[in-house]
């Protein structure tokens, strides 16, 4: 795994997206996805009800970067406009896993940025950044999201049952999951 990401930042493109280090200056974008009903639809997440709470959850992502348990960057369409944020979280240097995570503000959602956004955080993940495995945990009814994964070749190894508790509720997460077969 190539330690240099986490020091020197990797920016990344595709056609249409370009991917830039989460900074304080995303706050709010945090805050607007993570305040939003319908964002949180199928996400195990009580809705912030104050800024704070996106303060609280960049800190925990910066202190990520530097703990090198993380990698995060916010979503931009190549107009400039933020869409999201999307990342590796739960790194492992030893094994060389991490999960991979994604989140569009729903004005964005049904045009194929969330399939786009995965497929090179995979690529990264995989090629660049020396990953062995990689994995998402959805919710079971998020058809689309276990479509992208899908797509890239991410296979389903079971449901973990009434694993994450939020909204009042219980939430089942699949996981979804790519080896490396070259590493």
């Amino acid at each position: 795994m190539n330690e240099k990401y986490f020091l020197e930042f990797a920016e990344l493109k595709t056609e249409r997206l370009y991917f830039t280090k989460l900074t304080k200056e995303d706050i709010g974008l945090l805050y607007s996805f993570n305040s939003s009903e319908e964002s949180l639809r199928y996400i195990a997440r009580d809705p912030f009800t104050k800024i704070e709470q996106a303060e609280e959850l960049f800190n925990n992502f910066d202190k990520g970067v530097k703990n090198m348990e993380m990698l995060w960057w916010r979503i931009n369409l190549i107009t400039g406009e933020s869409i999201g944020y999307c990342g590796l979280f739960n790194i492992c240097m030893k094994t060389l896993k991490a999960e991979v995570g994604y989140g569009l503000l729903p004005d964005y959602w049904g045009k194929g940025y969330a399939g786009e956004m995965a497929k090179r955080i995979t690529e990264f993940g995989m090629n660049n950044f020396g990953l062995h495995r990689m994995w998402g945990r959805i919710e079971p009814k998020n058809k689309a999201s276990i479509r992208v994964l899908q797509k890239l070749g991410y296979c389903y190894e079971g449901t973990h049952r009434d694993v994450e508790f939020a909204k009042n509720k219980y939430f089942d997460m699949s996981i979804y999951a790519l080896i490396n077969e070259e590493s």
